[in-house]
C-alpha cells in the first residue's frame, strides 16, 4: 500500500519528432491525448538534460499533490538515473526491450509508450488502500470519441470519488496482459466494426474479435447488431412525391428536419451521469437546397457514418451558434434521461438532440443506445 500516482513528467527527447516544427510522434501524441485530462497533472520537461534546475519549478507549481510523481525518461539517459534517486519519483524507462532488463534497478521499463497508461494503473491497483472500493474499467472507442468523454473527466487515471478508475486499452498491445488490470471493458463496438453492403450484418475488426476471444464468455455481442449496414443509410426529401419512388431499406423512421445551426448535441448517460458533446452536423435547410438544385432537388442520399453532409463555418456564424446553444433545454434533456432510464431500465445510452434556430426548441432524435446502433 502507498500513495497513489498523482503526477506525470515526461521528458521532451520522447514527444518530439522534430523540433523545427516540433511535430509529435504518433504514439506520443496519442499519450498526450489521454493524459491530458485524466485527472493527473502532467509536466513536460524541455532540457537536454535529464535533471536541471528546469524541471523543479514544474513541480513546485502544483505543490502538494498529496501523491507519487512518475518520470518517464528515454532509455538513452538511463546512465543518469543516479541523479534522481534522492527526489523520491517512481522512474519509467521507455525504449528497454526484455521483461527482465530492469530487475533490480529501482526503475519501471516499458518498450512502447503505449504501456504506459498500463504502469499508472497497475501501480494505482497496488497502492489502493485494502477495502477501499474501486473499480477499473478498460475502453475501447474511437479518438475523438475518447476526447469528447475525456474532456467532461469520464476517464480518469486514478480513482474518482465515485470509485472508478479508467484504462485506455489498445491493440497494440497483447490483450490478455491488459485485461487482468480491468474489472469492466467498456466497448464502443462501431468504432471497432465496419458493415457488409452484401450481408446488411455488422462485420468485427480482428482486433475486436480478439476481445471476443478473451472475453469468452461475457460478450455475446452478434445478436445485438443484425441490420446495422442499413441504421446509417439516411435520404433527406425535399419534395411529397419523391417518397413514391424513394430507394431505401425499410422499415424507415421518417422525422421532420429542424433548422438548427449545424450543431447537434450528442447525449451520454453512464449510471446517473449525463454528459453532452456538441458536434458538427448537416447544414441548414438553404444550404441543403443549393446542394440539391444540381439534381433538380432530388433527395440527398449518404451514410450518416461515412458521408455526412457537414455544415461549415462559412454557413455557421458565431451569433448563430450562440442561439443555438442558448435554445438546448437541459432541463427537457435530463427529464428524458430520467423517463428512458426509468422506462427501460437502462444504466448506459445515449441519444442525439438538436435545438432549432427558428423555434427555440429542443428536439430528440434516435432511439436509446450507447453506439447509434439499432438493436435487432
Amino acid at each position: 500500500m502507498g500513495s497513489l500516482v498523482k503526477g506525470v513528467i515526461i521528458h521532451e527527447s520522447l514527444l518530439i519528432q522534430d523540433h523545427a516544427t516540433t511535430s509529435f510522434h504518433p504514439p506520443a501524441h496519442s499519450l498526450l491525448r489521454k493524459l491530458r485530462h485524466s485527472n493527473l497533472h502532467i509536466g513536460i520537461y524541455c532540457s537536454p538534460y535529464l535533471l536541471d534546475n528546469k524541471v523543479f519549478p514544474i513541480t513546485l507549481s502544483w505543490g502538494d499533490i498529496g501523491g507519487e510523481i512518475l518520470y518517464l525518461i528515454s532509455n538513452s539517459k538511463k546512465d543518469a538515473i543516479g541523479q534522481l534517486s534522492n527526489l523520491g519519483w517512481i522512474i519509467v524507462v521507455f525504449d528497454v526491450e526484455g521483461a527482465g532488463a530492469c530487475e533490480n534497478s529501482g526503475v519501471v521499463c516499458i518498450s512502447k509508450l503505449e504501456e504506459f497508461p498500463l504502469v499508472i494503473c497497475g501501480l494505482n491497483r497496488k497502492r489502493l488502500a485494502i477495502g477501499d472500493k474501486a473499480v477499473t474499467v478498460g475502453y475501447f472507442m474511437k479518438p475523438s470519441r475518447e476526447e469528447d468523454f475525456s474532456k467532461r473527466g469520464a476517464f480518469p487515471m486514478n480513482p474518482a470519488p465515485n470509485g472508478l478508475m479508467f484504462l485506455p486499452l489498445t491493440f497494440e498491445l497483447p490483450l490478455p496482459a491488459q485485461l487482468q488490470l480491468v474489472d469492466l471493458v467498456l466497448v464502443i463496438s462501431v468504432d471497432l466494426s465496419g458493415s457488409s453492403e452484401s450481408t446488411n450484418r455488422i462485420t468485427f475488426s480482428p482486433g475486436m474479435l480478439e476481445l471476443q476471444r478473451c472475453c469468452l464468455g461475457v460478450f455475446h455481442l452478434q445478436p445485438e447488431f443484425k441490420y446495422v449496414a442499413d441504421a446509417y443509410r439516411m435520404a433527406i426529401i425535399f419534395r411529397v412525391e419523391d417518397f413514391k419512388d424513394l430507394n431505401i431499406p425499410l422499415p424507415a423512421i421518417v422525422q421532420e428536419y429542424v433548422d438548427h445551426s449545424s450543431n447537434i448535441f450528442k447525449n451520454y448517460v453512464l449510471g446517473e451521469l449525463l454528459f453532452c458533446a456538441v458536434k458538427k452536423s448537416i447544414p441548414d435547410v438553404n444550404v441543403l437546397t443549393k446542394s440539391s438544385e444540381r439534381n433538380e432537388l432530388g433527395p440527398l442520399f449518404f451514410d450518416s457514418l461515412k458521408s455526412l453532409p457537414i455544415g461549415t463555418e462559412h454557413y455557421t456564424d458565431a451569433n448563430s451558434f450562440k442561439t443555438n446553444i442558448h435554445s438546448f433545454d437541459l432541463e427537457l434533456v435530463t427529464d428524458a434521461v430520467n423517463w428512458l432510464a426509468r422506462k427501460l431500465d437502462l444504466t448506459i445510452f445515449g441519444f442525439d438532440a438538436v435545438a432549432s434556430n427558428v423555434f427555440l426548441s429542443t428536439y430528440l432524435l434516435q432511439s436509446p443506445s450507447f453506439t447509434g446502433q439499432r438493436p435487432d
